[in-house]
């Protein structure tokens, strides 16, 4: 699996292949950065025979985290208050927007400390696809929310290549009627 502790600037660096998942994890606390980092590394098997590889990469400001958005993920675990240390950094609600302005296909689950009914359905409202409170645990309820997206992203992936698969087909198709005729 890889490990990237430290933000990857070089793009021909990445190997977009030994993985079949990318996680960015952006939280401001280094401990809660760590600990669902290492709680990710253990996510069981949930598939026959193998379980998924993650390719985590875990950030500790918004700022950072959307410079890195040319690496594609998969999945951003992104906390809500990201500028408590520093005011003037971004806030999760605001990477949210970013993230979805410039990689809408990427699945968010916004996490916060505050059990807060405004603060969940700002971030549902602006694309979040789960919501997990950090007083509840919080590792468990992102295990399950990143196995349930994981499932959700392979039957986009299927979807996809099945439409390729009937397009390809039907050029093949057409292009021999017309050779024929």
């Amino acid at each position: 699996m890889n490990k990237a502790y430290a933000i990857p600037h070089d793009t021909t660096k990445v190997n977009y292949k030994t993985f079949d998942y990318r996680v960015f994890i952006v939280d401001d606390s280094y401990s809660s950065r760590a600990l669902l980092e290492n709680y990710l590394k253990k996510l069981p098997s949930y598939r026959e025979g193998n379980k998924p590889v993650l390719d985590i990469h875990t950030f500790s400001s918004g700022e950072d985290c959307v410079s890195c958005l040319y690496l594609k993920p998969d999945i951003v675990v992104l906390d809500h208050h990201l500028n408590e240390q520093d005011t003037s950094a971004m806030n999760g609600l605001s990477v949210l927007k970013q993230i979805k302005a410039k990689r809408p296909s990427t699945k968010i689950i916004a996490m916060s400390g505050q059990d807060s009914v405004i603060i969940t359905s700002e971030f549902f409202h602006n694309g979040a696809d789960d919501y997990v409170s950090k007083e509840h645990s919080c590792n468990t309820l992102v295990e399950h929310s990143v196995v349930r997206l994981i499932h959700s992203i392979e039957k986009e992936r299927k979807s996809k290549f099945q439409t390729f698969l009937l397009v390809f087909v039907l050029a093949i198709f057409s292009f021999l009627v017309g050779y024929i005729l």
